[in-house]
C-alpha cells in the first residue's frame, strides 16, 4: 500500500480486503516542472487533499520542490497567505471548488478550462487547455512579453528625447518631429508585431 490511497472492503462492519489506488501522474508533468525551474519559477509546491504517502510519491515522480498532503481548502489559503506575507509572489494552479480560495489570493490564480466553476470565476487566467505545458507556454510568453515592452520603452525614450531636443534647439521644424514621432511609434510597433504576422 506505499503510497498508493486505500479504499476498505468491510462486510457486517468488519473488514475483508484493502484496494490499493495508484493516481497515475498525467504524461509530461516532471518536464513541465523542469521546464518552470529553467524559467525562473523558484519553487514549486503540490497541495492535495491525498494522503502523505500517495503525496509522497506524486511529488517525487513530479521533481516538486515541496509537497503539503492532507489539506482543506483552508489550509491551501493559509499557505499561500503566509508565502505571500514573506514577500513571495504566489502563482496557484488549480481547478476545483477546494482550490479557489487559495486561486483567488494568489497574485496569478490560473484554472485549467475543464476546473469548475467556482474556479474559473475566481481565477486570473482559465487555460483552454488542459495540458499542464501550457503553463510553460504561458510563462514564456509572458517573459517576452516583458521583454518586449521594456526594449520598446527604451527605444521609444530614447527617440522621443532625440526629437524634444532636435525640435526645441531648432534642428527640425516641429511638423517634422511630429511626423518622425508618429513614424516611430509605428515602425516600433510593426517591429514588435513581425512575430505574430508570420
Amino acid at each position: 500500500m506505499q503510497g498508493l490511497s486505500p479504499l476498505y472492503l468491510a462486510v457486517d462492519g468488519k473488514v475483508v480486503g484493502v484496494l490499493g489506488i495508484e493516481g497515475p501522474l498525467k504524461p509530461g508533468v516532471r518536464e513541465v516542472i523542469a521546464d518552470l525551474h529553467a524559467l525562473g519559477v523558484k519553487h514549486v509546491v503540490m497541495f492535495t487533499g491525498d494522503s502523505e504517502r500517495t503525496a509522497e510519491r506524486i511529488a517525487r515522480e513530479a521533481g516538486v520542490d515541496e509537497f503539503k498532503a492532507e489539506l482543506l481548502p483552508e489550509d491551501k489559503y493559509a499557505y499561500a497567505e503566509r508565502i505571500k506575507g514573506e514577500g513571495s509572489h504566489v502563482v496557484m494552479v488549480g481547478d476545483g471548488v477546494n482550490d479557489s480560495s487559495a486561486l483567488g489570493l494568489a497574485d496569478v490564480g490560473l484554472t485549467m478550462g475543464g476546473g469548475s466553476d467556482i474556479a474559473k470565476e475566481v481565477a486570473d487566467i482559465i487555460l483552454t487547455d488542459t495540458d499542464l505545458a501550457a503553463i510553460v507556454r504561458l510563462r514564456r510568453m509572458s517573459q517576452g512579453l516583458v521583454d518586449r515592452l521594456t526594449s520598446s520603452y527604451s527605444k521609444v525614450m530614447l527617440t522621443n528625447s532625440a526629437l524634444l531636443v532636435l525640435g526645441s534647439t531648432g534642428a527640425i521644424a516641429s511638423q517634422a518631429s511630429s511626423l518622425l514621432h508618429n513614424g516611430s511609434t509605428i515602425a516600433y510597433s510593426l517591429s514588435n508585431a513581425k512575430a505574430y504576422l508570420r
